[in-house]
């Protein structure tokens, strides 16, 4: 199976992404999330089937207006390769008392780079190259980069190319001593020359010397991407220093809206949701949290245009905590309450004075469509003249 998933194969299935989210967050491999003009990179700290959540690093402003509603982009690292796939962000979270973001996991996902193609530019040794041609001569090099296929070296500036009968194409047999434990001897082709630069593409690898040149980028690789997410936190860290040494906060940039409304589903049955979610997610922006008051305050933050409160008790006490919960809506928010098999008593005791029954959706009572038309039909009744 691993060798299927991370080898030739280049599009994953849904069951091989739910393979790949494991071995991820068993590894706490950072994750990519990408926009026009945007990349945040975290720690993938929990998965549960449709939704994985990453550490937050950014502020309430970056959350708003660089991720809210727009189309995003995750990237998974595995080994030597990537994988890309489409997500968008479904709500704010808290694992093992960290911030966190949540992320809808993406329904399929493609290799963004091959096996083998990665190339690891910083040694924590100084490498050796020497290599001969069938000139007869002996040269050395710098080691600039090297991956599974090839190397790039650098020679001396002193040597002249036309002088050694350097050309592409030519073969030529190359010793390189990455460290003491890694030595790599074999024939490689001359595949570009660019000033002192030169790429070689390997022939062929010993297996013992390209066991051992795999195990050593994975691992540099995974070092890289730990740096990376520490340069990032460091950068965040300064920002908010110097915020609180100024006590001027820096302008955000705003991207263009995406013309969705935000819609909060504010409930605990993961099903329930996902109903919402398919039938809403042509026109909104969903996004989903629990129905605990920090959870939904916190949720406020990102000024959603339409909240739905799960019904999930039906007796007084529930209801009364419902009507409490709900009492949370902002000015100028469209509030609705979703269930099933709602009592018509339930309905009498939500809606408001005026007696909006449209205001609570059974979705027992709906297929996907007709779902989203009696939610965005009493959206639109309540915001006639609402654009994003």
């Amino acid at each position: 199976m691993l060798r299927g998933l991370f080898g030739k194969q280049k599009t994953l299935q849904p069951k091989e992404i739910e393979l790949l989210l494991k071995m991820v967050l068993v590894d706490r491999d950072p994750a990519s999330i990408t926009t026009e003009g945007f990349k945040v990179v975290s720690d993938v700290l929990d998965y549960d089937q449709t939704i994985f959540q990453v550490k937050n690093t950014l502020t309430r402003d970056e959350v708003l207006y660089q991720l809210r509603g727009k189309e995003l982009e995750v990237y998974f690292p595995y080994e030597l390769s990537l994988y890309r796939g489409a997500t968008s962000l479904v709500g704010l979270g808290l694992v093992r008392n960290m911030q966190t973001l949540k992320f809808r996991v993406p329904e399929s996902m493609v290799q963004d780079e091959h096996r083998g193609a990665y190339r690891v530019s910083k040694f924590p040794d100084k490498p050796t190259v020497t290599f001969s041609t069938n000139s007869f001569d002996l040269l050395k090099a710098a080691l600039a980069d090297v991956s599974m296929t090839g190397a790039g070296v650098r020679l001396d500036p002193r040597w002249s190319m036309s002088g050694i009968s350097l050309k592409r194409g030519l073969v030529v047999l190359i010793d390189l001593r990455i460290n003491n434990e890694l030595r790599i001897s074999t024939s490689a082709e001359i595949r570009y020359l660019a000033g002192n630069k030169m790429g070689l593409q390997f022939q062929e690898l010993p297996q013992e010397a390209k066991s051992s040149l795999y195990r050593f980028i994975v691992k540099q690789r995974r070092e890289e991407q730990r740096a990376m997410v520490e340069s990032q936190k460091k950068i965040a860290a300064m920002e908010t220093s110097e915020k609180s040494l100024s006590g001027v906060s820096r302008p955000v940039v705003l991207e263009k809206p995406s013309g969705k409304p935000t819609a909060l589903v504010a409930g605990e049955q993961k099903d329930w949701y996902e109903s919402l979610y398919g039938a809403l997610n042509r026109k909104f922006n969903v996004l989903h949290c629990s129905t605990s008051v920090t959870d939904v305050r916190n949720h406020l933050e990102l000024k959603p245009h339409l909240i739905l409160y799960e019904i999930n008790r039906q007796d007084l006490e529930g209801l009364t905590q419902l009507k409490r919960l709900a009492s949370l809506t902002p000015a100028g928010t469209v509030r609705m309450f979703y269930g099933r098999e709602v009592a018509p008593e339930t309905v009498e005791r939500l809606i408001d004075d005026a007696g909006e029954s449209k205001a609570v959706v059974d979705l027992n009572k709906f297929k996907v469509l007709f779902l989203f038309k009696a939610v965005d039909g009493y959206y639109m009744k309540k915001t006639p003249h609402q654009t994003s």
